[in-house]
């Protein structure tokens, strides 16, 4: 079982923000629609001299536990793997609110995992064959700023009923007020959710990639129709509003999930403005990484502890002026070891400033990285890979083309 924690001192910080709209650089990994891998930042500001307005920072993490069941002769026969959140915001409350409702979201699938448990234990019994069944509960944090905690993912069921069942989720948070947003509460007005239909079917009709069913008007149309008090199957990026579409639903099943992204600038009148992202400043620093134990913890006014493993590797995440949208994603690596198949994001901050510091703790393999963290400075998203040199120990950022 994998332990996280997460422990912050708050200090709040004056916000005033003006445009940056940064440019994902991803890595390749065994999805062929990835980009080309991240090459160093540069550090020379944008604007010689002059610092970058400052953010709050707001920050969350999204621990992995997993539940192990074993059938009497010790034999592993099911997991159940599912997150807690943890939102280090400048309010309390708010912060609570979010807890409570995630974690009521986990209490719901308590009864499907134990069906699949009980269908395990069955199973084992009478076959010659067996392989364990899992049912996985999976959020990444697409958004995270002053108004807006936004999650997407998914809930995979596998099974002797159900080999590979795999249903798409997603949570939205008001961080003013701790609420949860549905789409009728994001909306300006009612009437518009109808333009919103418009838009997706519009923007549908431009994809050139896929091959959409005839009647993918009626179904987007339909969707649509739902009770929008009730409707939280949508989620914000940094770039856009988002809604999905299973495999099959809108598309041949072989074209998977299609995603539609709503630019911002598109939903003028149509969202309320309370959930349009604020304006955001350059910013040209770069992040570094250093043996926790040689910092000096008393020059930084903001500290956030993640903890992926206790009583392991610590190292310090510190920056010279200023990074937005750090992320850190666990790597979970194929068979082989020769590629990962997926990434788990465990921890996300909109900002990091020059007196912050983020402490991750974790354990790092000599062969190969089990972390990815990724910034944005300049307007572009760079993606580095958490190394551990095998003869020095020490633990680097390191690209893709270094392994």
């Amino acid at each position: 079982m994998k332990k996280y924690r997460i422990l912050a001192l708050m200090l709040a910080l004056t916000a005033c923000l003006s445009a940056c709209n940064p440019a994902s650089k991803q890595p390749n990994t065994t999805d062929p629609a990835t980009e080309p891998p991240a090459t160093s930042p540069t550090t020379e500001p944008t604007v010689p001299d002059v610092e970058p307005v400052i953010e709050n920072m707001y920050t969350a993490s999204l621990p992995i536990t997993t539940e192990s069941y074993h059938a009497e002769d010790n034999t592993l026969i099911f997991t159940y793997s599912y997150q807690t959140i943890y939102p280090v915001l400048p309010d309390r409350d708010v912060s609570d609110k979010i807890i409570m409702d995630f974690t009521n979201r986990n209490e719901q699938t308590r009864s499907a995992s134990t069906e699949v448990l009980a269908e395990a234990e069955n199973f084992y019994k009478t076959s010659n064959v067996f392989t364990p069944f899992s049912y996985e509960i999976q959020y990444d944090i697409t958004r995270i700023d002053q108004g807006v905690l936004s999650l997407y993912g998914h809930i995979v069921q596998i099974s002797e009923t159900s080999p590979m069942n795999r249903r798409l989720i997603s949570a939205n948070y008001n961080l003013v007020t701790g609420d949860t947003l549905t789409l009728g509460s994001i909306l300006y007005h009612a009437d518009t959710k109808d333009d919103l239909a418009e838009l997706v079917i519009s923007y549908l009709e431009s994809r050139e990639d896929i091959m959409l069913y005839d009647e993918f008007r009626d179904t987007v149309r339909a969707r649509f129709q739902r009770d929008e008090s009730a409707d939280e199957d949508f989620y914000f990026s940094s770039t856009g509003l988002c809604f999905y579409f299973a495999p099959y639903e809108i598309a041949p099943r072989a074209y998977g999930t299609v995603t539609v992204e709503i630019p911002y600038n598109k939903l003028t009148g149509i969202i309320d403005d309370a959930y349009f992202p604020a304006e955001r400043s350059y910013t040209s620093g770069s992040l570094n990484i250093s043996a926790f134990h040689d910092a000096d913890l008393e020059s930084y006014a903001q500290f956030v502890e993640v903890v992926a493993k206790d009583d392991a590797t610590k190292l310090l995440l510190t920056t010279d002026s200023a990074v937005q949208d750090i992320r850190i994603n666990e790597l979970v690596w194929a068979k082989d070891g020769l590629s990962y198949t997926q990434t788990k994001n465990i921890f996300a901050s909109n900002f990091l400033y020059k007196d912050n510091a983020i402490l991750f703790e974790a354990e790092f393999d000599d062969f190969r990285p089990n972390y990815m963290l990724s910034y944005s400075i300049d307007g572009s998203t760079y993606v580095f890979y958490l190394m551990k040199d095998s003869t020095t120990g020490q633990i680097t950022l390191s690209t893709m083309n270094s392994f």
